[in-house]
């Protein structure tokens, strides 16, 4: 460098500093204050100033492009407000991954790079005996950006993964996830041979550790404080596992490669497995009982597995709003072998060929309507397809292909009207197993119609905006084309006569309403977008009883426009997403918004205080600043010890859970809290940060019967939960009516507040079930073929119990259509007089034909299963071996 350059850098680098100590301190300013230069962690100047607001604007890059920036980082310890030298900078997609390694912080803990930086990206800082810090500037213009990032001390947290049994878990997926503090990603690990395992560079806070099995769901979180004192234990129960076999209904043939699975409720995880030559499967091991799961069977050819499907049918429940999906509403032991076997009905075929106006149609997307749980497929290069596994109904068969449309075949049909809508004579099919139909699909070249997205202020082309059309009468699936990323776009595939919503989204603009378009009009529609506004918000937080904040972090939280108010205590999921800005070490913050007009709320966290939530909204309405200051509250701490009733030992493993006892009526709303935590090897446990007031504190763990307290925090005694042993025994005999013991017989024993046990009889028909609490229980037992048989107050601790399953009525016949055509493999369901908890599934066989032992005797209504209801058929008498039912 020469030395006339050195000395304009040095002037530089003075003028600087004599405007950042001119600046005015944070939270006193208006908003002119925007004009000054950026403190140390803000964002660029350029994003904040009003005056530049035009500038930024008129430069409107592409949503995906990435910006050229020069960078400046900062690195500061949070405990003494120092430089950190030596620490590691990367830069982060929006996505989380790797984008640059912009290298490491000098002695001063400065860092400067010149990258491109891609939209939404994110600073991480990383040093020895540190927790990594993360930091999400907004950089919408080229130039010099400064980002401040505080790091924390790093501790780890150890612990152990064991089973119901006390033995070390392998492989067991542990999930700390930062709720108060610290790191605000989360550290995911996996347990060793011993169970071990260790989290960290973890910084000072609250945490949620989950821990899960191989290809399982995850179990409830155990709220733990970092540092964390002792070895954290985590009990996973052992799983179970399914088995059985997959077979042809139709011959019972074995199905190999049929896919077996396992989803929980909500989707969050599923297990699967494809069966051998011999159709046989076995699938875990599997943490059922905690929520209903789904099974899943699929096979090529066959139709998706349907409750009905499972031999094992009283083993399932039903789905809550699809009846014919198989729902496991197991109470499944540790490592139990649950027996389900399938058998699949082949599924009906439909094949054709997609052709347009130059010939076959390649790559066409074709599929049934309704889904009816088929795959969708594409058509080959001579415009072929083939829909495998259909059901026996009637079925439109759409095909979608770029700029075509597919004539008299609306997207808005209902599934109920397929077969009398004038769209079957188009694409319409009955299908019927026996024989495979043919369809061929015509597709037309739709209109086309062009937009354009300008900025309006100026009227300026907006490139790299995504731009969605929705059609109105549902006569076309448009597709929409970017022409030479000039803010013009071309939209295909229209229908005459078709309304056309359309929206542009950008993201350094507001989302506009959406604007209509008349596809016979032909005209050019021009789709507006305005900026969007900027909002600085800077404040203190400060305690009134700490002189320092530990782990503190601000948040700030968009509210609809219903403006629901927040909870207090700020426990709602609307934090969760919520970007976490440290707290400096003097108390002040400052955040900078980009969005919409709105209104906004500020949340403060801090360890060994209650979160707390600004009383006021914030109006978003322009480029502003906006002070807000958080006082913070300390918290309550509820601490104490779970022991065995009878013998005073510790129960570690055990599961609090606290939940508000009542309406907690804070500054905005009506407060809901609840929190979890775990004792530790001694039985100990506590949980800080929790409101004053009622709480319920239930208690749970494996082998012991739970309990349930009422506190009033804060409280004046030490708070102490005694657990009775699940010692208790049930045992007995399944029979029959004349003293023959009943092999397999299912038992299920029911207690109040207590989970569900189950267990099979043996050979001789005896049968046995451990770990229950002592208590009066009701006591079933079911077997293929026989009526159940149902005992109630039944003392745990009873071991000659006997339960008796008289022979059922026989229930047989044959189904029919009007014409007297049979129906074949229909679902048809015996319900009992006023016994509605124990209907029976039948299906017809290829004749119609169906027959089933073990009803209860006795008038039954019989309904036919369709896709919109279950049809009443008759009223019968059973037994019955010559029904004649018709629909």
């Amino acid at each position: 460098m020469s030395r006339r350059a050195a000395w304009l850098a040095l002037l530089l680098a003075v003028a600087g500093l004599a405007a950042a100590l001119l600046a005015p301190w944070p939270g006193s300013g208006n908003p002119g204050d925007l004009a000054t230069a950026p403190e140390p962690g803000s964002t660029s100047t350029q994003s904040v100033h009003p005056s530049l607001a035009g500038a930024v604007h008129a430069s409107a890059r592409p949503a995906d492009a990435a910006v050229p920036a020069r960078l400046r980082v900062t690195v500061r310890s949070l405990s003494g407000d120092q430089p950190v030298a030596g620490a590691r900078i990367r830069l982060l997609d929006a996505r989380g991954h790797i984008h640059a390694d912009l290298g490491t912080t000098s002695t001063r803990g400065l860092l400067e790079s010149e990258r491109d930086v891609p939209p939404g990206a994110v600073v991480e800082a990383a040093a020895d005996g540190f927790a990594s810090a993360t930091r999400a500037p907004s950089i919408t213009a080229e130039g010099l950006h400064e980002v401040l990032l505080y790091v924390e001390d790093a501790h780890a947290l150890r612990g152990r993964v064991v089973n119901d049994l006390g033995e070390p878990v392998d492989g067991a997926r542990v999930v700390v996830r930062a709720e108060s503090g610290g790191d605000a990603r989360a550290v995911d690990v996996r347990s060793q041979v011993d169970g071990s395992f260790v989290a960290a560079a973890l910084a000072a806070g609250e945490y949620a550790v989950t821990v899960e099995p191989v290809g399982g769901a995850p179990g409830p979180a155990t709220r733990v404080r970092v540092p964390f004192g002792s070895e954290l234990q985590l009990t996973l129960p052992r799983g179970a596992y399914l088995v059985g076999t997959v077979r042809d209904l139709d011959d019972g043939r074995p199905l190999a490669g049929a896919l077996v699975g396992v989803q929980d409720i909500g989707f969050a995880s599923s297990v699967r497995v494809r069966t051998d030559e011999r159709g046989a499967y076995r699938l875990g091991p599997l943490q059922l009982g905690r929520a209903p799961a789904y099974l899943d069977v699929t096979c090529r050819g066959f139709r998706p597995a349907t409750a009905q499907d499972v031999r094992q049918v009283e083993l399932l429940g039903p789905h809550p709003s699809i009846a014919s999906r198989a729902r496991l509403d197991l109470p499944i032991e540790p490592g139990a072998e649950i027996q389900i076997d399938v058998d699949l009905q082949r599924g009906a075929v439909v094949s054709g060929v997609v052709r347009g106006p130059d010939g076959p149609v390649a790559g066409a997307l074709v599929m049934a309507f309704p889904a009816d749980g088929t795959p969708r497929v594409a058509s080959d290069a001579e415009g072929r397809y083939r829909l495998e596994g259909l059901s026996e109904r009637a079925f439109l068969v759409r095909a979608y292909a770029p700029g075509l449309l597919q004539p008299g075949v609306p997207t808005n049909i209902r599934a109920a009207d397929v077969a009398t809508s004038p769209a079957f004579l188009v694409a319409g099919v009955h299908t019927d197993a026996a024989r495979d139909a043919v369809v061929d699909v015509e597709l037309a070249r739709g209109a086309v119609a062009s937009v354009r997205v300008v900025d309006d202020a100026d009227g300026r082309p907006v490139p790299g905006a995504r731009v969605t059309v929705r059609s109105q009468t549902h006569a076309s699936r448009p597709t929409v084309t970017p022409v030479d990323g000039t803010g013009a776009y071309e939209v295909s595939g229209l229908a005459a006569g078709d309304v056309l919503d359309l929206v542009a989204v950008h993201p350094d603009y507001e989302q506009a309403e959406p604007s209509q378009l008349r596809v016979d009009a032909m005209d050019e529609a021009v789709l507006r977008l305005r900026a969007r506004s900027r909002l600085v918000v800077r404040g203190h937080v400060r305690s009134n009883h700490m002189r320092t904040l530990r782990g503190a972090f601000v948040q700030v939280a968009w509210l609809d426009r219903s403006g629901f108010a927040l909870d207090p205590v700020g426990r709602w999921k609307l934090w969760q997403g919520a970007t976490r800005h440290p707290v400096r070490a003097d108390g002040t913050y400052e955040v900078e918004l980009v969005g919409a007009p709105g209104r906004f709320a500020v949340r403060a966290v801090a360890l060994q205080h209650l979160p707390v939530t600004s009383p006021d909204q914030i109006a978003h309405e322009g480029d502003r600043l906006a002070s807000v200051d958080l006082q913070l509250e300390p918290g309550q701490v509820l601490e104490g010890v779970v022991v065995d009733d009878a013998s005073g030992a510790p129960v570690p493993g055990a599961h609090i859970v606290l939940t508000s006892a009542g309406e907690r009526v804070g500054a905005a709303s009506v407060a809901w809290y609840s929190t979890r935590a775990t004792t530790d090897v001694l039985g100990a446990f506590r949980i800080e940060d929790l409101p004053a007031g009622p709480l319920r504190v239930d208690v749970r763990a494996l082998g012991w019967a739970s309990s349930t307290r009422l506190v009033e925090l804060p409280l004046r005694d030490p708070f102490g939960v005694r657990l009775a042993r699940a010692d208790g025994v049930l045992a007995g005999r399944v029979e029959g009516e004349a003293g023959d013991a009943v092999a397999a017989a299912r038992v299920v024993a029911l207690l109040p507040d207590q989970p569900a046990r189950q267990a099979r009889a043996g050979r001789d028909g005896g049968f046995r079930i451990e770990g229950l609490v002592r208590a009066l229980a009701t006591v079933s037992a079911s077997a293929p073929g026989r009526r159940p048989a149902r005992e109630a107050d039944v003392p745990v601790g009873t071991t000659d119990l006997r339960l008796v399953l008289l022979p059922g009525a026989l229930a047989a016949g044959r189904l029919a259509d009007a014409a007297g055509k049979p129906m074949a493999r229909a679902w048809l369901r015996f319900v009992p007089a006023g016994e509605a908890s124990l209907a029976t599934w039948l299906r017809t066989d290829g004749d119609g034909r169906f027959r089933r032992d073990g009803l209860p005797p006795g008038p039954h209504a019989v309904f036919l299963r369709t896709d919109a209801e279950d049809v009443p058929l008759a009223d019968v008498e059973l037994p019955a071996d010559d029904l004649h039912l018709v629909r």
